[in-house]
Protein backbone atom coordinates (compact mmCIF):
# COMPACT_ATOMS: atom_id res chain seq x y z
CA UNK A 1 0.00 0.00 0.00
CA UNK A 2 1.24 3.10 -1.00
CA UNK A 3 0.87 6.95 1.23
CA UNK A 4 0.35 9.95 -1.08
CA UNK A 5 -0.18 13.39 -0.67
CA UNK A 6 -3.74 14.41 -0.96
CA UNK A 7 -3.32 16.12 -3.93
CA UNK A 8 -1.21 13.33 -5.78
CA UNK A 9 -2.97 11.04 -8.28
CA UNK A 10 -3.83 7.49 -7.54
CA UNK A 11 -1.43 5.17 -9.01
CA UNK A 12 -3.97 2.53 -10.25
CA UNK A 13 -7.56 1.80 -11.38
CA UNK A 14 -7.40 -1.34 -8.79
CA UNK A 15 -6.90 0.43 -5.74
CA UNK A 16 -9.33 1.93 -3.01
CA UNK A 17 -7.78 5.87 -2.65
CA UNK A 18 -8.77 6.65 1.06
CA UNK A 19 -8.17 10.35 2.70
CA UNK A 20 -7.64 10.11 6.27
CA UNK A 21 -9.19 13.32 7.46
CA UNK A 22 -7.85 13.13 10.92
CA UNK A 23 -4.23 13.26 9.58
CA UNK A 24 -4.73 14.61 6.15
CA UNK A 25 -3.04 11.85 4.44
CA UNK A 26 -4.34 9.84 1.70
CA UNK A 27 -3.39 6.20 0.73
CA UNK A 28 -3.73 3.42 -2.31
CA UNK A 29 -5.11 0.41 -1.19
CA UNK A 30 -4.94 -2.59 -3.54
CA UNK A 31 -7.71 -4.35 -4.33
CA UNK A 32 -7.14 -7.58 -5.26
CA UNK A 33 -10.46 -10.06 -6.29
CA UNK A 34 -12.55 -6.82 -5.21
CA UNK A 35 -11.25 -7.31 -1.70
CA UNK A 36 -8.61 -5.12 0.27
CA UNK A 37 -6.52 -6.97 2.60
CA UNK A 38 -7.19 -5.85 6.63
CA UNK A 39 -3.22 -5.77 7.02
CA UNK A 40 -3.09 -2.89 4.55
CA UNK A 41 -5.10 -0.82 6.63
CA UNK A 42 -2.75 -0.83 9.47
CA UNK A 43 -0.90 2.30 7.69
CA UNK A 44 -3.46 4.61 7.94
CA UNK A 45 -2.96 5.78 11.64
CA UNK A 46 -3.75 8.62 13.48
CA UNK A 47 -2.05 12.15 14.71
CA UNK A 48 0.24 11.14 17.81
CA UNK A 49 -2.73 12.17 21.19
CA UNK A 50 -5.80 12.48 18.53
CA UNK A 51 -7.23 9.04 19.42
CA UNK A 52 -8.18 7.63 23.26
CA UNK A 53 -5.10 5.23 24.11
CA UNK A 54 -7.38 2.64 24.24
CA UNK A 55 -8.48 3.26 20.78
CA UNK A 56 -4.51 2.09 20.01
CA UNK A 57 -4.37 3.93 17.01
CA UNK A 58 -0.83 3.50 17.03
CA UNK A 59 -1.36 0.50 15.75
CA UNK A 60 -2.93 1.54 12.89
CA UNK A 61 -6.80 1.59 11.45
CA UNK A 62 -8.62 -1.81 12.47
CA UNK A 63 -11.75 -3.05 10.60
CA UNK A 64 -14.52 -3.73 12.81
CA UNK A 65 -17.17 -6.70 11.45
CA UNK A 66 -19.10 -8.20 14.26
CA UNK A 67 -20.20 -11.80 13.14
CA UNK A 68 -17.76 -11.85 9.74
CA UNK A 69 -20.84 -10.22 7.98
CA UNK A 70 -18.27 -9.07 5.19
CA UNK A 71 -14.90 -10.76 5.91
CA UNK A 72 -12.91 -12.99 4.26
CA UNK A 73 -10.84 -15.65 5.97
CA UNK A 74 -9.09 -17.30 3.15
CA UNK A 75 -8.21 -17.83 -0.74
CA UNK A 76 -10.42 -21.10 -1.63
CA UNK A 77 -11.12 -22.93 -5.21
CA UNK A 78 -13.12 -25.23 -3.26
CA UNK A 79 -16.67 -23.55 -4.08
CA UNK A 80 -18.50 -20.51 -5.35
CA UNK A 81 -22.56 -19.06 -3.87
CA UNK A 82 -23.37 -16.41 -5.79
CA UNK A 83 -26.06 -15.07 -3.89
CA UNK A 84 -27.43 -12.33 -6.14
CA UNK A 85 -28.53 -15.17 -8.18
CA UNK A 86 -28.63 -18.44 -6.53
CA UNK A 87 -26.18 -20.39 -7.65
CA UNK A 88 -23.46 -22.75 -6.15
CA UNK A 89 -21.01 -24.66 -7.84
CA UNK A 90 -18.19 -27.17 -6.13
CA UNK A 91 -14.87 -26.73 -8.15
CA UNK A 92 -15.60 -25.90 -11.39
CA UNK A 93 -18.82 -27.63 -12.06
CA UNK A 94 -22.38 -26.44 -11.10
CA UNK A 95 -24.54 -28.29 -8.25
CA UNK A 96 -27.18 -28.88 -10.19
CA UNK A 97 -24.56 -31.01 -12.38
CA UNK A 98 -23.14 -32.91 -10.12
CA UNK A 99 -26.61 -33.64 -8.39
CA UNK A 100 -27.35 -34.78 -11.58
CA UNK A 101 -24.79 -36.87 -13.17
CA UNK A 102 -22.37 -37.97 -9.97
CA UNK A 103 -22.79 -39.90 -6.53
CA UNK A 104 -21.57 -38.17 -2.69
CA UNK A 105 -18.37 -40.23 -3.12
CA UNK A 106 -17.39 -38.91 -6.42
CA UNK A 107 -18.61 -35.05 -5.31
CA UNK A 108 -16.63 -35.53 -2.03
CA UNK A 109 -13.47 -36.74 -3.78
CA UNK A 110 -13.98 -33.47 -6.16
CA UNK A 111 -14.33 -31.51 -3.16
CA UNK A 112 -10.95 -32.80 -1.47
CA UNK A 113 -8.59 -33.46 -4.37
CA UNK A 114 -9.65 -31.18 -6.56
CA UNK A 115 -10.83 -33.71 -9.84
CA UNK A 116 -13.94 -36.13 -10.12
CA UNK A 117 -12.08 -39.61 -9.88
CA UNK A 118 -11.13 -42.23 -12.14
CA UNK A 119 -12.71 -45.68 -11.05
CA UNK A 120 -9.19 -47.21 -9.48
CA UNK A 121 -9.07 -43.92 -7.62
CA UNK A 122 -12.86 -43.87 -6.91
CA UNK A 123 -12.39 -47.57 -5.72
CA UNK A 124 -9.46 -46.92 -3.24
CA UNK A 125 -11.28 -43.84 -1.78
CA UNK A 126 -14.49 -46.04 -0.57
CA UNK A 127 -11.76 -48.74 0.52
CA UNK A 128 -10.34 -45.96 2.36
CA UNK A 129 -13.55 -44.47 4.24
CA UNK A 130 -14.95 -47.97 4.80
CA UNK A 131 -11.64 -49.27 6.52
CA UNK A 132 -12.24 -45.93 8.82
CA UNK A 133 -16.08 -46.25 9.38
CA UNK A 134 -15.16 -49.40 11.74
CA UNK A 135 -15.97 -48.21 15.35
CA UNK A 136 -12.84 -48.67 18.49
CA UNK A 137 -14.28 -50.61 21.08
CA UNK A 138 -14.30 -47.59 23.64
CA UNK A 139 -16.58 -45.86 21.16
CA UNK A 140 -18.91 -48.08 21.05
CA UNK A 141 -18.56 -48.39 25.21
CA UNK A 142 -19.56 -44.89 25.37
CA UNK A 143 -22.67 -45.33 23.48
CA UNK A 144 -23.69 -48.01 25.29
CA UNK A 145 -23.80 -45.82 27.80
CA UNK A 146 -26.97 -43.52 26.93
CA UNK A 147 -30.12 -44.30 27.48
CA UNK A 148 -32.04 -44.76 24.45
CA UNK A 149 -34.45 -42.01 24.34
CA UNK A 150 -31.34 -39.61 25.14
CA UNK A 151 -31.71 -36.89 21.85
CA UNK A 152 -29.58 -38.04 19.39
CA UNK A 153 -28.01 -35.17 18.16
CA UNK A 154 -26.14 -35.53 22.17
CA UNK A 155 -25.55 -39.30 21.40
CA UNK A 156 -23.41 -38.19 18.10
CA UNK A 157 -21.78 -36.08 19.40
CA UNK A 158 -20.30 -38.00 22.59
CA UNK A 159 -19.84 -40.37 19.85
CA UNK A 160 -17.60 -37.96 17.74
CA UNK A 161 -15.71 -36.34 21.18
CA UNK A 162 -15.18 -40.27 22.12
CA UNK A 163 -13.38 -41.52 18.78
CA UNK A 164 -11.43 -38.16 18.50
CA UNK A 165 -9.68 -39.31 21.58
CA UNK A 166 -9.89 -43.03 21.27
CA UNK A 167 -6.52 -43.49 19.49
CA UNK A 168 -4.10 -40.63 20.75
CA UNK A 169 -1.69 -41.08 18.00
CA UNK A 170 -3.68 -38.83 16.03
CA UNK A 171 -3.50 -36.03 18.88
CA UNK A 172 -0.30 -33.47 18.38
CA UNK A 173 0.30 -33.15 21.37
CA UNK A 174 0.04 -36.59 22.76
CA UNK A 175 3.14 -37.63 20.13
CA UNK A 176 4.97 -34.01 20.51
CA UNK A 177 4.89 -32.85 17.34
CA UNK A 178 3.33 -30.99 14.67
CA UNK A 179 1.13 -33.68 12.55
CA UNK A 180 0.08 -33.38 8.51
CA UNK A 181 1.25 -30.13 8.23
CA UNK A 182 3.37 -30.18 4.59
CA UNK A 183 3.08 -33.86 4.85
CA UNK A 184 0.27 -34.99 2.40
CA UNK A 185 0.08 -38.77 2.73
CA UNK A 186 -0.39 -37.91 6.76
CA UNK A 187 -3.07 -35.33 5.71
CA UNK A 188 -4.55 -38.26 3.35
CA UNK A 189 -4.93 -40.36 6.10
CA UNK A 190 -6.54 -38.29 7.94
CA UNK A 191 -9.22 -37.18 5.64
CA UNK A 192 -10.65 -40.30 5.59
CA UNK A 193 -10.14 -41.01 9.27
CA UNK A 194 -12.56 -38.23 9.76
CA UNK A 195 -15.29 -38.70 7.11
CA UNK A 196 -15.32 -42.26 8.06
CA UNK A 197 -15.65 -41.36 11.98
CA UNK A 198 -18.65 -38.68 10.79
CA UNK A 199 -20.50 -41.34 8.49
CA UNK A 200 -20.23 -44.00 11.20
CA UNK A 201 -21.34 -41.26 14.07
CA UNK A 202 -24.50 -41.03 11.85
CA UNK A 203 -25.14 -45.14 11.42
CA UNK A 204 -24.31 -45.88 15.61
CA UNK A 205 -26.80 -42.74 16.75
CA UNK A 206 -29.44 -44.00 14.84
CA UNK A 207 -28.44 -47.71 16.01
CA UNK A 208 -28.50 -46.46 19.60
CA UNK A 209 -31.60 -45.04 19.27
CA UNK A 210 -33.91 -47.86 17.40
CA UNK A 211 -32.10 -50.56 19.68
CA UNK A 212 -30.48 -52.22 16.75
CA UNK A 213 -26.81 -54.30 16.26
CA UNK A 214 -24.36 -52.12 14.30
CA UNK A 215 -23.36 -53.47 11.07
CA UNK A 216 -19.99 -53.81 9.40
CA UNK A 217 -18.62 -51.64 6.73
CA UNK A 218 -17.60 -53.46 3.32
CA UNK A 219 -14.81 -52.35 1.27
CA UNK A 220 -16.33 -52.34 -2.54
CA UNK A 221 -19.63 -50.33 -0.75
CA UNK A 222 -19.72 -46.49 -1.39
CA UNK A 223 -19.50 -44.73 1.92
CA UNK A 224 -23.91 -44.11 1.86
CA UNK A 225 -24.66 -48.09 1.49
CA UNK A 226 -22.21 -48.75 4.11
CA UNK A 227 -24.29 -46.12 6.12
CA UNK A 228 -27.57 -47.82 5.76
CA UNK A 229 -25.24 -51.41 6.16
CA UNK A 230 -24.38 -50.33 9.00
CA UNK A 231 -27.79 -49.43 10.13
CA UNK A 232 -29.24 -52.62 9.05
CA UNK A 233 -31.64 -50.77 6.48
CA UNK A 234 -31.25 -53.62 4.16
CA UNK A 235 -28.36 -55.07 1.83
CA UNK A 236 -29.92 -56.37 -1.55
CA UNK A 237 -29.47 -53.68 -4.20
CA UNK A 238 -32.51 -55.42 -6.02
CA UNK A 239 -34.54 -54.30 -3.10
CA UNK A 240 -36.38 -51.06 -4.28
CA UNK A 241 -36.44 -49.88 -0.62
CA UNK A 242 -32.79 -50.27 0.35
CA UNK A 243 -31.78 -48.65 -3.33
CA UNK A 244 -33.91 -45.52 -3.26
CA UNK A 245 -32.84 -45.31 0.43
CA UNK A 246 -28.88 -44.97 -1.09
CA UNK A 247 -29.74 -43.11 -3.77
CA UNK A 248 -31.52 -40.55 -2.04
CA UNK A 249 -29.63 -40.10 0.90
CA UNK A 250 -26.47 -40.11 -1.20
CA UNK A 251 -28.57 -36.66 -3.30
CA UNK A 252 -28.97 -35.35 0.39
CA UNK A 253 -25.24 -35.53 0.87
CA UNK A 254 -24.53 -33.86 -2.07
CA UNK A 255 -26.68 -30.97 -1.38
CA UNK A 256 -24.92 -30.13 1.79
CA UNK A 257 -21.18 -31.66 1.10
CA UNK A 258 -20.15 -27.58 0.81
CA UNK A 259 -21.68 -24.41 1.46
CA UNK A 260 -18.62 -22.22 1.40
CA UNK A 261 -17.20 -20.74 5.20
CA UNK A 262 -20.46 -21.52 6.82
CA UNK A 263 -20.65 -21.22 10.61
CA UNK A 264 -19.24 -25.05 11.06
CA UNK A 265 -16.73 -24.85 8.51
CA UNK A 266 -15.10 -21.71 9.87
CA UNK A 267 -14.93 -22.53 13.34
CA UNK A 268 -13.20 -26.04 12.41
CA UNK A 269 -10.58 -24.15 10.62
CA UNK A 270 -10.43 -21.97 13.75
CA UNK A 271 -9.83 -24.70 15.42
CA UNK A 272 -7.41 -26.15 12.97
CA UNK A 273 -5.67 -23.40 12.42
CA UNK A 274 -3.76 -24.17 16.37
CA UNK A 275 -2.79 -27.41 14.35
CA UNK A 276 -4.95 -29.48 16.63
CA UNK A 277 -5.93 -32.74 14.52
CA UNK A 278 -8.56 -32.65 12.44
CA UNK A 279 -11.52 -35.11 14.26
CA UNK A 280 -10.92 -33.20 17.18
CA UNK A 281 -11.15 -29.78 15.18
CA UNK A 282 -14.19 -31.45 13.84
CA UNK A 283 -16.19 -31.89 17.15
CA UNK A 284 -16.06 -28.45 17.93
CA UNK A 285 -17.80 -27.49 14.39
CA UNK A 286 -20.43 -30.53 15.13
CA UNK A 287 -20.95 -28.13 18.42
CA UNK A 288 -21.96 -25.41 16.19
CA UNK A 289 -24.05 -27.40 14.42
CA UNK A 290 -26.53 -27.84 16.96
CA UNK A 291 -27.38 -24.00 17.00
CA UNK A 292 -30.39 -22.89 16.05
CA UNK A 293 -29.28 -20.55 13.40
CA UNK A 294 -27.32 -22.87 11.69
CA UNK A 295 -28.08 -27.02 11.13
CA UNK A 296 -30.15 -27.40 13.78
CA UNK A 297 -32.13 -24.53 12.16
CA UNK A 298 -33.39 -27.81 9.62
CA UNK A 299 -34.64 -29.47 13.02
CA UNK A 300 -36.27 -26.16 14.22
CA UNK A 301 -38.59 -26.07 11.09
CA UNK A 302 -39.90 -29.11 11.51
CA UNK A 303 -40.75 -28.89 15.23
CA UNK A 304 -42.37 -25.32 13.94
CA UNK A 305 -44.21 -27.26 11.17
CA UNK A 306 -45.80 -29.67 14.32
CA UNK A 307 -47.08 -26.57 16.33
CA UNK A 308 -49.11 -25.26 13.14
CA UNK A 309 -50.20 -28.56 12.50
CA UNK A 310 -52.36 -27.84 9.80
CA UNK A 311 -52.24 -25.60 6.71
CA UNK A 312 -55.32 -23.54 7.66
CA UNK A 313 -53.02 -21.85 10.92
CA UNK A 314 -50.71 -20.82 8.45
CA UNK A 315 -51.80 -17.27 8.27
CA UNK A 316 -51.87 -16.80 11.94
CA UNK A 317 -48.40 -18.12 12.63
CA UNK A 318 -47.00 -15.46 9.51
CA UNK A 319 -48.84 -12.98 11.20
CA UNK A 320 -46.68 -13.33 14.47
CA UNK A 321 -43.68 -13.70 12.46
CA UNK A 322 -44.43 -10.20 10.86
CA UNK A 323 -45.08 -8.63 13.98
CA UNK A 324 -41.65 -10.22 15.42
CA UNK A 325 -43.42 -12.46 17.81
CA UNK A 326 -41.94 -15.36 15.97
CA UNK A 327 -38.89 -16.31 13.92
CA UNK A 328 -39.86 -17.95 10.23
CA UNK A 329 -37.11 -20.97 10.11
CA UNK A 330 -36.66 -22.18 6.19
CA UNK A 331 -37.16 -18.67 4.97
CA UNK A 332 -34.25 -16.23 4.38
CA UNK A 333 -30.72 -16.90 4.45
CA UNK A 334 -27.27 -14.77 5.08
CA UNK A 335 -25.75 -15.51 1.55
CA UNK A 336 -28.61 -15.46 -0.69
CA UNK A 337 -30.89 -12.76 -1.81
CA UNK A 338 -32.79 -15.15 -3.96
CA UNK A 339 -34.04 -19.03 -3.57
CA UNK A 340 -31.44 -21.15 -2.04
CA UNK A 341 -30.00 -23.10 -5.19
CA UNK A 342 -30.79 -26.37 -2.90
CA UNK A 343 -34.21 -25.24 -2.21
CA UNK A 344 -35.61 -27.17 -5.35
CA UNK A 345 -34.04 -30.19 -5.42
CA UNK A 346 -35.10 -30.94 -1.86
CA UNK A 347 -38.74 -30.08 -2.82
CA UNK A 348 -38.22 -31.79 -6.13
CA UNK A 349 -37.14 -35.63 -4.14
CA UNK A 350 -40.60 -34.42 -1.70
CA UNK A 351 -42.32 -34.69 -4.52
CA UNK A 352 -41.12 -37.65 -5.29
CA UNK A 353 -41.44 -39.34 -2.57
CA UNK A 354 -45.47 -38.27 -2.04
CA UNK A 355 -46.35 -40.26 -4.97
CA UNK A 356 -44.56 -42.86 -3.47
CA UNK A 357 -46.98 -45.86 -2.06
CA UNK A 358 -44.82 -46.66 0.39
CA UNK A 359 -44.04 -43.57 2.13
CA UNK A 360 -46.42 -42.60 4.57
CA UNK A 361 -48.19 -39.38 4.02
CA UNK A 362 -46.88 -36.24 5.87
CA UNK A 363 -49.60 -33.92 6.23
CA UNK A 364 -46.72 -31.52 7.45
CA UNK A 365 -45.96 -31.42 4.10
CA UNK A 366 -48.81 -29.47 3.19
CA UNK A 367 -48.10 -27.26 6.22
CA UNK A 368 -44.60 -26.12 4.60
CA UNK A 369 -46.17 -25.79 1.06
CA UNK A 370 -48.56 -23.10 2.40
CA UNK A 371 -45.92 -21.00 4.17
CA UNK A 372 -43.55 -21.07 0.98
CA UNK A 373 -47.24 -20.10 -1.01
CA UNK A 374 -47.86 -17.10 1.22
CA UNK A 375 -44.07 -16.02 1.49
CA UNK A 376 -43.82 -15.71 -2.18
CA UNK A 377 -46.67 -13.61 -1.98
CA UNK A 378 -46.23 -10.99 1.22
CA UNK A 379 -44.65 -8.21 0.47
CA UNK A 380 -43.56 -8.00 3.74
CA UNK A 381 -41.09 -11.13 2.96
CA UNK A 382 -40.62 -10.04 -0.65
CA UNK A 383 -39.55 -6.22 0.11
CA UNK A 384 -36.99 -7.86 2.83
CA UNK A 385 -35.40 -10.30 0.00
CA UNK A 386 -36.49 -13.47 2.06
CA UNK A 387 -36.51 -16.57 -0.09
CA UNK A 388 -36.82 -20.41 0.62
CA UNK A 389 -33.70 -21.40 1.55
CA UNK A 390 -33.09 -25.52 2.15
CA UNK A 391 -34.37 -25.80 5.60
CA UNK A 392 -38.32 -25.58 4.41
CA UNK A 393 -38.22 -28.89 2.70
CA UNK A 394 -35.26 -30.85 4.17
CA UNK A 395 -36.23 -32.32 7.45
CA UNK A 396 -40.27 -33.06 5.34
CA UNK A 397 -37.74 -35.23 3.37
CA UNK A 398 -35.82 -37.22 6.04
CA UNK A 399 -39.39 -37.62 7.97
CA UNK A 400 -40.61 -39.02 4.50
CA UNK A 401 -37.39 -41.63 4.19
CA UNK A 402 -38.80 -42.89 7.61
CA UNK A 403 -36.27 -40.69 9.96
CA UNK A 404 -36.61 -38.73 13.06
CA UNK A 405 -36.21 -35.01 11.96
CA UNK A 406 -33.28 -35.62 15.37
CA UNK A 407 -31.35 -37.15 12.91
CA UNK A 408 -30.90 -34.81 10.44
CA UNK A 409 -27.77 -32.47 12.21
CA UNK A 410 -25.72 -36.14 11.83
CA UNK A 411 -26.76 -36.56 7.92
CA UNK A 412 -26.05 -33.35 7.49
CA UNK A 413 -23.02 -33.45 9.01
CA UNK A 414 -21.84 -36.57 6.88
CA UNK A 415 -22.43 -34.51 3.82
CA UNK A 416 -20.49 -31.50 4.99
CA UNK A 417 -17.42 -33.82 6.26
CA UNK A 418 -16.39 -33.64 2.64
CA UNK A 419 -16.38 -29.78 2.41
CA UNK A 420 -14.88 -29.52 5.66
CA UNK A 421 -11.75 -32.22 4.91
CA UNK A 422 -11.10 -29.98 1.53
CA UNK A 423 -10.81 -26.65 3.42
CA UNK A 424 -8.18 -28.16 5.80
CA UNK A 425 -6.53 -29.81 3.07
CA UNK A 426 -5.89 -26.73 1.59
CA UNK A 427 -5.01 -25.24 5.39
CA UNK A 428 -2.14 -28.10 5.33
CA UNK A 429 -0.26 -26.88 2.39
CA UNK A 430 -0.04 -23.59 3.66
CA UNK A 431 2.17 -21.29 5.84
CA UNK A 432 0.19 -21.98 9.86
CA UNK A 433 -1.69 -18.45 10.79
CA UNK A 434 -3.74 -19.40 14.30
CA UNK A 435 -6.75 -17.48 13.87
CA UNK A 436 -6.99 -14.81 16.15
CA UNK A 437 -9.48 -12.12 15.80
CA UNK A 438 -9.23 -8.87 17.99
CA UNK A 439 -12.44 -6.98 20.12
CA UNK A 440 -12.82 -3.02 19.70
CA UNK A 441 -12.34 -2.82 23.49
CA UNK A 442 -14.85 0.11 25.09
CA UNK A 443 -14.50 -0.05 28.54
CA UNK A 444 -12.69 2.52 30.76
CA UNK A 445 -8.99 2.40 30.55
CA UNK A 446 -7.32 2.31 33.78
CA UNK A 447 -3.81 2.91 32.42
CA UNK A 448 -2.23 6.30 33.95
CA UNK A 449 -4.73 6.09 37.19
CA UNK A 450 -2.92 5.14 40.94
CA UNK A 451 -3.79 1.98 42.40
CA UNK A 452 -6.74 3.85 44.65
CA UNK A 453 -8.56 5.01 41.72
CA UNK A 454 -8.05 1.64 40.25
CA UNK A 455 -9.42 -0.30 43.28
CA UNK A 456 -12.56 1.99 43.60
CA UNK A 457 -13.68 1.50 39.87
CA UNK A 458 -13.19 -2.46 40.24
CA UNK A 459 -15.35 -1.84 43.46
CA UNK A 460 -17.93 0.44 41.21
CA UNK A 461 -18.62 -2.78 39.15
CA UNK A 462 -19.10 -5.54 41.87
Amino acid sequence: MSSTSPSKDRKSQNALHVVDKRSGRSYDIPIIHNAIRAKDLEAIKALNGSSASADQAERGLRVYDPGYQNTCVEESEISFINGEKGTLQYRNYSLDELYAQNDFDEVAFLLIWGHLPCFEEKRHFRSELALAMRPPQRVLDVVSSYPRDAPAYTVWFAILAAWATSDPHHIPIAVGKVLSLGDSDHAKGEVARTMGAVAAAFALTYCHCHDRRIGTSQAEKSLIENVVLMMNLGSDQNDNSYAGVVRKLNKIAILYAEHGMSNSTSIFLHSASSLADPLTSFVAAAATMGGPLHVGAIDMAYKSFERIGTPDRVPEMMERVKAGKERLFGYGHRVYKTEDPRAKHYKAILEELSRDPNVRPNGLADVAREVDRMAKEDEYFLSRGLSVNADLYASLVIAALGFEPAILIPLMALGRSSGIMAHWLAAMGRRPKIWRPQDMFVGKNVEGVNKEQNRAIMRSKL
